[in-house]
């Protein structure tokens, strides 16, 4: 499944080997990738591997913040198995250029320029759920304006600021393609004094939405 896109996706997500059989496919939404060359389109494959133990030529063996981040916001467990988890989930940075430093953030206009290779992501992979790693990024997609719905506000409010939990139902439009799915955000897991712990009661309740819905 990580073959066969156009140009305009330039690094290629990782889907798990179990992640079309799965009731609930999760594709997890990170903003960026960083300090990486155009030929290195399975970058993020090779990352996420590099996590779960195996070596690669572009990433180091060992326990990467943004993985593991994921791992225990959808599990809710401290300790999951890596393996285990990433081949029932995909993953994919939303930003199709490469940052030139991990403290370096995309311009509006790279946001707006990554459209086009997130529809044909999404239309490709078909998830239930995006989990959107990131304010700033979940500010920038698109909206109620462009056919986006904002689904009822729950009285939970996020652990670092006063706004209330809703789910979304996004669309993605790519050729003759088209998918809905539902979505909500966590802050990144690079933010200031992120813990996945604190967002446990956010992602149980957006969970129990999702399967109340399903």
């Amino acid at each position: 499944m990580a073959t066969g896109y156009s140009d305009e996706v330039r690094y290629y997500p990782w889907v798990g080997d179990h992640y079309s059989k799965q009731q609930q496919r999760w594709l997890v939404l990170g903003e960026s990738s960083y300090e990486l060359q155009l030929t290195e389109t399975h970058a993020v494959t090779h990352m996420i591997r590099a996590h779960c133990g195996d070596s690669t030529s572009t990433f180091e063996t060992g326990r990467y913040r943004v993985c593991a981040a994921a791992e225990r916001l959808i599990t809710g467990c401290e300790d999951p198995a890596p393996v285990h988890f990433w081949q029932t989930v995909a993953f994919y940075n939303y930003v199709r250029d490469s940052m030139a430093g991990a403290k370096a953030r995309p311009t509006t206009l790279q946001f707006r320029q990554s459209l086009a290779a997130f529809n044909e992501v999404v239309c490709r992979l078909r998830p239930t759920v995006v989990l959107v790693l990131g304010i700033r990024l979940w500010d920038v997609l698109p909206g109620e304006r462009d056919g986006w719905t904002k689904g009822p506000e729950l009285a939970l409010s996020m652990p670092t600021n006063a706004r209330k939990l809703s789910l979304w139902t996004g669309r993605a439009q790519h050729a003759s393609e088209s998918h809905e799915f539902t979505c909500f955000p966590v802050a990144h897991p690079s933010s200031r004094r992120f813990a996945s712990s604190r967002w446990k009661d956010w992602m149980d309740a957006a969970k129990a939405c999702i399967a109340a819905q399903s």
